[in-house]
C-alpha cells in the first residue's frame, strides 16, 4: 500500500512547470501557525517539499494541505483525484477529517470547520476581479491581518497594469492560499466594497444612478475618452460647469459633491495616481504640483494636497475630480451617495 507521504509525491509528479512553481509559491505564502520556510522550498525538489509538508504538518494533515494547495492553484482534477484516494486508502484520514485539521493548523479564525458550498470570493471571483477598485485598502487590511507579507504587498501595490491585473495578483498570491485568508478577504469587501457585496450575494440589479459603470471595458473607453485632447468627457467650459456631472445636483446654493464628503473622500479614496493622471491632462494640476502631490508618502496626505492645490480653482476641477471618482472609486461613489439619500430620506420623515 502507498504511503501517505509517496501519496503526495505522486500527486505533485505530475504537475505542470507553471503548476509546480505556483504550488511552491502558495505553499509558502499559505498563511496560519504553521508555515514553511522559503528556504525549505526554494530549488528544491518533490520529494524535499514532500518532507517539508510532512514535517511541517504531520502526514495526516499534509495530505489536506496539499489538497488544499492543488485547489488554490485551480488544480481540480489532481486535487479530487487525490481526495479520492485518501478516502479510499486512509478511511481515518478522510477529506472532511483532514480539512478541519488544516483548517484548525491554518488558524481558522471562529475555530469552525467550513462547509463544502463554494466561497462567496470563488463563486464571484470574475466580477470582484473586474470591478473592484478599492484594491490599496484590501491589500493594507490584508496585510494588517498576516495574510500577506509587506513584501507581497508591495510587489501587488507597485506593479504596473490596471486594477483587475491587481485583484488577480491578490488571487495569486493570497486570497487561494486557504479558508482562512478567502475570510479574511471577504471581510476587507464587506468593508470597502459594501454595495458590490450586497449586490453580488442577493442577485440585484443596482439602480442606475448606483452603476456609473457597468465593466472594466466601458471603464477603459471612458479612460481612452478623457485623454482625447478634445473629449467632450474633459472640456471644463462654463456650459459644462453650469450642467454639473450627471446624477447630481451642483447648483449654484448646493454644495459640491466633492466638498460635501471631503472627510470620506480623504479617509477612503486610494486610486489617486490615475486620478493624478487626468487632472494633469486636464491642466486641472501643473507638473511641479502633479510632482509634489506624487511623492507625498501616504494617500490621506495625498487627498489632503489634491484638496489643497487642485480643487481650489473652482467647480470645473471639481466637476473633473467627481468624474474621476466615478470612474476610478465607483463604489465609494455609490456608497456616498447612497448614504445622502438615506440622509435625506430620514430627514423627510422626521
Amino acid at each position: 500500500m502507498c504511503s501517505k507521504k509517496m501519496l503526495i509525491v505522486k500527486s505533485l509528479e505530475n504537475l505542470s512547470k507553471i503548476n509546480w512553481k505556483k504550488f511552491r509559491l502558495a505553499l509558502v505564502e499559505r498563511p496560519g501557525d504553521r508555515r514553511v520556510p522559503l528556504s525549505k522550498v526554494e530549488d528544491k525538489d518533490i520529494f524535499e517539499i514532500t518532507d517539508a509538508l510532512v514535517s511541517t504538518f504531520t502526514a495526516d494533515t499534509a495530505l489536506a494541505v496539499t489538497c488544499e494547495l492543488l485547489e488554490s492553484i485551480d488544480c481540480f482534477n489532481e486535487a479530487n483525484e487525490l481526495n479520492d484516494q485518501i478516502a479510499e486508502m486512509f478511511p481515518k484520514s478522510s477529506t472532511s477529517k483532514t480539512t478541519a485539521v488544516a483548517a484548525t493548523a491554518a488558524g481558522t479564525a471562529d475555530g469552525t470547520t467550513h462547509s463544502k458550498e463554494e466561497h462567496f470570493v470563488d463563486k464571484h471571483r470574475g466580477e470582484l476581479t473586474k470591478r473592484v477598485r478599492e484594491v490599496y485598502f484590501i491589500l493594507d487590511f490584508l496585510r494588517d491581518k498576516n495574510v500577506i507579507t509587506s513584501e507581497i504587498h508591495q510587489e501587488i501595490s507597485n506593479m504596473p497594469g490596471n486594477f483587475p491585473s491587481r485583484m488577480e495578483k491578490i488571487y495569486a498570491l493570497a486570497v487561494m492560499s486557504d479558508i482562512t485568508a478567502k475570510d479574511i478577504f471577504f471581510e476587507s469587501l464587506k468593508k470597502f466594497v459594501p454595495g458590490l457585496v450586497v449586490e453580488l450575494e442577493h442577485s440585484v440589479v443596482a439602480p442606475k444612478w448606483l452603476r456609473p459603470i457597468k465593466s472594466f471595458d466601458k471603464a477603459q473607453k471612458l479612460d481612452d475618452e478623457i485623454a482625447k485632447p478634445n473629449s467632450s468627457a474633459g472640456k471644463t467650459t462654463a456650459s459644462a460647469a453650469a450642467a454639473g456631472p450627471a446624477g447630481t445636483a451642483t447648483h449654484s446654493k448646493e454644495k459640491h459633491f466633492v466638498d460635501k464628503h471631503m472627510p470620506e473622500l480623504i479617509q477612503r479614496v486610494s486610486s489617486i495616481k490615475p486620478i493624478l493622471d487626468v487632472l494633469r491632462s486636464k491642466d486641472v494640476i501643473q507638473r511641479e504640483t502633479y510632482e509634489e502631490i506624487f511623492k507625498t508618502p501616504e494617500n490621506q496626505d495625498k487627498m489632503r494636497k489634491i484638496y489643497m492645490l487642485a480643487l481650489k480653482s473652482g467647480k470645473a476641477a471639481n466637476d473633473i475630480f467627481y468624474e474621476c471618482l466615478k470612474k476610478y472609486e465607483s463604489h465609494l461613489v455609490a456608497d456616498l451617495e447612497l448614504s445622502e439619500q438615506k440622509s435625506n430620506h430620514d430627514i423627510m420623515l422626521s
